[in-house]
């Protein structure tokens, strides 16, 4: 034993020094107070140097210890043979253990830091005794197999013992670890296949040795633990697997198969220090002038000189920051005047130009001599006007309580608030306290407190205050931009007049809409009701903005229909339609392609990378994505596609922005009114812009982040969900967090437009549709295997949650498929429990008001989820002499489509039997009485725009719509789903009041329960044995 370790054995480990856990409940608290900072016992460090003690290569051996607590494993080096490396995240310890290893001459590095934190590289040995069972989360994490979702991104998470293995195999030639003995057994047979988590430890183990119980019970801690060696790689032979009877027998020599060369000197590359070399390598040439130029939104800084280059950032960016407890900076965010080089920073502020004088003032008192290069300024003015027009909410009608029809109101405050929670000292009103509000020519309302001036919206004062209210009315929440900028407007109406748009759009509020948004100078969302006439619009954006080049994007197989739509008012030369790369050299004025033709590659064999996206990439001036609520995952490839166009305008067009949860709205606004700016700061790949970037970055956060937090209401969720809002498993309540906010948010990009709205209504009437729920019995049989497949599924999920394991999205759906087909598609049978083979009785009664419908002499369309669904009706349907079209995916479009036309719209039939994949968009069916839905969705926007197939703007009489429930089942759990996203959406976008914000939100497992405890107190028996005796009817 040497003697430069004597020093350090009065440093006492923090677990042995604290209290017994009483219970497991105690032991997380208990972990995160001491650390698991358990000292290695001197006879077991002996064991573990024994190891590798005699190996003596003619150069130092370098070691690593990833978590070196008072350094007992290291305890047997010498200075002269070995340099050491160590971690800890205990300050006090480590910094007696660095000076004790500087007075005894070892050459090597010992930081304060976690094993988080480091990137080591190039050691030989690494001995490590990690604390057990921590759990790991930071940015720097290596992507190793033991690492998963966390609060900074995928592999940004692991257990500390788990990750420390991987780390020092990754680092070192040999690694002798101290493990707990349930670690050690995953791996220690060596059968892991390579690419499994613990395959690298599976594939070098040579050794594993079990320590008795009591080996750390002068620690305080009884544990089972196993010594772990891993040499460079395992020769043929086994592994020697041995429990440890003797703690002062020295283990068995194992082959370690040293390599004796180096290759490079070992480093720790702490993650939080910089020590990549110099940062600044310009020379120093007394040159002061500091050059104030701009790449896109980026503020760029020009030197000639190095010394007044560290100087001014070092000013400027002030010093480096990390993410904070319960923070994740965004990305790109290292240092905190970050936000100073940013020149939508600058727009956000109050007074953008005092803003930039402030940079201007820091850069001299530097020592620079600052200077803005040529058309920086001017640059800058235009981008405060742009932002300035895209911030502005766009002109909305809504109908409500009447208020907003007065021009001075007094509301009575509800509940006490400050008036402006961004600024410290704000004035507070108390609840009872009554305000008078002014109305402005924009909408908005102005109110004094103590002799200063604020603006609130309506829906603020409706929020926050009591106020008398009139009759129900239409009125105008948001002015709009021609209110605001009438000299831009009437230049485009006489545009618009001198290029003949008016003689095909010819409705006033279609013009009025297209004025409005092209005057938005990055572009908006047009959320027309179907009927309004989205397909001549898209044409209008293009010729009205006076683009070379506008791109419209369609389906696939709507390309036909709108090829015809717009033959009706262009020339035929004047549409390019996209389907071949030949097509690419050549583009015209308006150009139409198919989102799946845009994702995909112009030839496979030269590159699979190069997608017609990518050769369209910044020639396409305006785009107008059709059906662009697919828009609302920018992770999807179709998405992806939109993005790499690059188009400097955009516009997307659909009658349900909101396509499922309020959340699918945020990729919409990031595409077309900015990602993180200062008229959208909410970004999807940026932060969550906001003022205080200019004192300081420290505190920004992801706009992600902040869009979940103030809109996202949930009742548990994932890491992998939270980093996007698309993946991973969570439980989500469709509603609104803050839905004042929201509403705000969505009005500079979001021109809505209802079809019974006054200015619509003018030229399209159609009356709502009669809606009719019919529920029918369940047959015994069939209720058995419904019951059976659902419990089971039931059951795997609660095990699922109960033991912690993973949420595995697919799987889960997967399972949710099967209750879906027990309950609608029995037929098709259901894996371990079998399927039916008669007619269920929703079959019957569908087959039957079908057959009803027909004797009437109308016609109906069938809406179903699955074609085997269609396909059986159909032939029912057929045995009756019913003449009806089926429409699904496993008919060729052409087929389908012509035989629609020919015998649902021109024919006899008087059934159009539709998937909803096939048949619920893009269609225009006025002909049909009667819209049926066999069974439900699980999205709003699905069903909606089924049913509006039908309700077209030259229909005649009332649509009936039908929906078929088995009660108990999952039709009334996608009914109530389908109810909250729909109530959502429309208090979001239309402005509604919500009316089921005060109802519980039932999950399926919940409504299942309720239905057959509903059936037990029927029969007077408990619900355990009425479940049982119900799947046992068969």
């Amino acid at each position: 034993m040497t003697n430069w370790y004597e020093p350090l054995r009065a440093i006492v480990s923090l677990g042995s020094q604290a209290e017994k856990v009483a219970h497991m409940g105690e032991l997380h608290a208990a972990r995160k107070r001491h650390l698991s900072q358990f000292f290695t016992p001197d006879v077991i460090a002996r064991l573990m140097w024994g190891v590798v003690a005699d190996w003596l290569p003619d150069r130092k051996v370098s070691i690593l210890d990833n978590s070196v607590g008072s350094g007992r494993l290291l305890q047997f080096a010498d200075p002269v043979r070995y340099s050491l490396f160590g971690v800890d995240v205990h300050k006090p310890t480590i910094e007696i253990i660095q000076q004790a290893i500087e007075a005894a001459g070892f050459d090597g590095s010992f930081r304060h830091a976690g094993m988080e934190d480091i990137h080591p590289r190039r050691f030989d040995i690494a001995l490590i005794n990690p604390p057990f069972s921590i759990h790991l989360e930071s940015p720097h994490l290596q992507p190793y197999d033991c690492t998963t979702w966390g609060r900074f991104g995928p592999r940004t998470s692991a257990l500390s013992h788990e990750y420390a293995l991987a780390q020092a195999l990754d680092a070192s030639q040999v690694v002798v670890a101290l493990l707990p003995t349930t670690f050690v057994d995953k791996f220690a047979d060596g059968s892991i296949p390579h690419g499994e988590p613990y395959s690298d430890a599976s594939r070098r183990v040579v050794g594993a040795f079990d320590l008795p119980a009591n080996a750390f019970r002068e620690e305080g801690a009884e544990v089972r633990t196993s010594i772990a060696v891993f040499a460079r790689y395992r020769v043929r032979g086994g592994i020697l697997r041995q429990p440890v009877r003797d703690l002062s027998t020295p283990l068995p020599k194992l082959q370690l198969e040293w390599d004796e060369r180096r290759y490079g000197e070992p480093k720790l590359a702490h993650q939080l220090l910089d020590d990549h070399g110099p940062a600044i390598t310009r020379p120093v040439t007394s040159q002061k002038r500091v050059r104030i130029s701009h790449d896109g939104r980026r503020i760029i800084l020009g030197f000639e000189c190095g010394f007044t280059e560290a100087m001014v950032l070092n000013h400027v960016l002030e010093r480096r920051i990390v993410s904070q407890e319960g923070q994740r900076l965004p990305s790109g965010f290292c240092y905190a005047g970050t936000g100073r080089l940013d020149l939508e920073t600058y727009l956000v502020q109050a007074d953008p130009i005092a803003a930039l004088r402030e940079l201007v003032r820091l850069v001299k008192r530097a020592g620079g001599e600052p200077e803005f290069a040529p058309g920086f300024l001017e640059h800058l003015h235009q981008r405060l006007r742009r932002s300035a027009r895209q911030a502005l909410p766009l002109r909305h009608a809504v109908w409500t309580t009447g208020v907003g029809a007065v021009n001075m109101l007094v509301a009575v405050a509800t509940k006490t608030h400050v008036v402006d929670t961004t600024v410290w000292g704000s004035p507070i009103i108390k609840a009872g306290q009554a305000v008078q509000f002014a109305r402005q020519a924009d909408g908005r309302y102005e109110y004094e407190v103590r002799g200063k001036r604020y603006v609130v919206s309506l829906d603020e004062i409706t929020t926050r205050y009591s106020v008398e209210k009139s009759a129900q009315a239409w009125e105008i929440v948001h002015e709009g931009l021609q209110r605001r900028y009438p000299q831009q407007a009437n230049q485009l109406r006489k545009r618009l007049l001198a290029l003949g748009i008016d003689k095909w759009l010819d409705w006033q509020f279609q013009q009025e809409d297209l004025v409005e948004l092209l005057m938005k100078p990055n572009g908006a969302v047009a959320a027309w009701e179907q009927g309004c006439g989205k397909s001549r619009l898209a044409a209008a954006l293009i010729l009205l903005s006076g683009v070379r080049h506008g791109l419209i994007v369609v389906e696939a197989r709507l390309v036909p229909e709108m090829r015809a739509e717009l033959g009706q008012i262009l020339p035929a030369s004047d549409v390019h339609v996209i389907e071949s790369p030949e097509d690419l050299s050549t583009l015209g004025r308006i150009n139409l392609i198919a989102y799946e033709r845009l994702r995909m590659p112009v030839c496979r064999k030269a590159s699979r990378r190069v997608t017609y996206a990518h050769r369209l990439r910044r020639r396409i001036s305006l785009l107008v994505a059709d059906e662009g609520e697919r828009l609302s995952n920018p992770t999807s490839d179709q998405s992806r596609a939109l993005w790499q166009l690059s188009a400097r305008r955009r516009y997307i067009l659909t009658g349900s922005p909101i396509a499922n949860y309020p959340r699918d709205i945020f990729g919409l606004i990031a595409f077309t009114g900015g990602d993180g700016t200062a008229a959208q700061p909410y970004g999807y790949r940026r932060g969550y812009l906001e003022a205080n970037w200019l004192a300081t970055a420290q505190h920004a956060e992801r706009g992600i982040d902040r869009f979940r937090s103030d809109f996202v209401v949930l009742e548990w969720v994932t890491w992998e969900f939270a980093e996007s809002l698309q993946d991973g498993a969570k439980r989500e309540v469709p509603k609104i967090g803050n839905l004042p906010r929201y509403r705000q948010m969505l009005a500079p990009h979001v021109k809505r437009r209802l079809v019974c709205e006054p200015d619509v209504s003018r030229y399209i009437q159609i009356e709502p549709p009669a809606v009719e729920v019919v529920e029918t019995d369940w047959d015994p049989a069939h209720l058995s295997l419904y019951l059976r497949t659902a419990d089971e599924f039931a059951e795997w999920y609660r095990d699922v949650r109960k033991d912690g394991r993973p949420n595995n999205l697919i799987a889960i759906l997967a399972r949710i498929r099967a209750v879906h087909f027990a309950a609608n598609y029995p037929q098709h049978g259901v894996d371990g429990v079998g399927g039916l083979a008669q007619l269920t009785s929703k079959q019957r009664a569908v087959v039957k008001r079908l057959v009803a419908i027909a004797a009437e002499g109308k016609q109906a369309i069938l809406f179903a989820e699955n074609p085997g669904v269609i396909d059986l009706i159909a032939s029912q349907l057929k045995a009756k002499g019913v003449e009806t079209v089926p429409f699904h995916g496993g008919i060729p479009i052409a087929k389908r489509v012509a035989d629609k036309d020919k015998r649902f719209v021109g024919g006899n039939a008087t059934g159009l039997l539709c998937t909803k994949a096939s048949g619920r968009a893009g269609y225009n069916l006025p002909n049909a009485d009667y819209v049926l839905f066999y069974d439900r969705s699980w999205t709003w926007r699905i069903e909606y725009q089924a049913m509006r197939r039908a309700l077209r703007w030259n229909r005649k009489g009332q649509l009936k719509v039908v929906y078929f429930h088995l009660p108990g089942s999952v039709d009334c759990y996608q009914d109530q789903m389908v109810a909250h996203k729909r109530d959502a959406m429309e208090a979001g976008l239309d402005w509604a009041t919500p009316e089921l914000e005060d109802e519980a939100f039932l999950h399926m497992d919940t409504l299942l329960d309720h239905f057959v405890e509903d059936l037990a107190k029927l029969h007077g028996r408990k619900v355990r044995d009425q479940r049982e005796l119900l799947k046992e009817a068969a």
